[in-house]
């Protein structure tokens, strides 16, 4: 995947207080979050090392359901997916599949962007707002 495929943020905070941020927003805006998940703890857990790394698994379903219903392959891209990692300074990057590499890959309509760009306003007004914050 290319840079140009991403939508990548820098967070003034670390992994673990975007996490929390991001799952508050999240949260906040009625979003569905499936599923939290520390690759960073699975890691330690099977005895390996690797720096700060969580996945958050979220969406709506009224809005996913469509696009899946139109092209189920497009699943191995929902629910939406965001990738939170250690950057320099310990602050996290922020990432995310843009909008026209989802439209891009799947049989699905052009307005299925506005899935990806409504969730991607939303999370970087509040990584904006968290860097005003600090």
């Amino acid at each position: 995947m290319n840079d140009e495929d991403l939508y990548t943020w820098t967070s003034p905070l670390d992994v673990p207080r975007t996490v929390e941020l991001l799952v508050d927003t999240l949260n906040h805006i009625g979003a569905k979050v499936f599923a939290v998940i520390d690759q960073q703890a699975e890691a330690r857990a099977v005895g390996l090392d690797m720096r700060a790394l969580t996945l958050i698994l979220f969406g709506n379903p009224r809005a996913g359901t469509p696009l899946m219903q139109a092209d189920p392959t497009c699943s191995f891209d929902l629910p939406l997916k965001l990738l939170i990692h250690q950057g320099e300074e310990n602050r996290a990057i922020v990432q995310m599949l843009r909008a026209e590499t989802f439209v891009s890959r799947y049989d699905v309509p052009a307005n299925a962007a506005g899935v990806f760009t409504g969730a991607a306003g939303l999370l970087e007004s509040a990584l904006v707002k968290a860097a005003r914050a600090s």
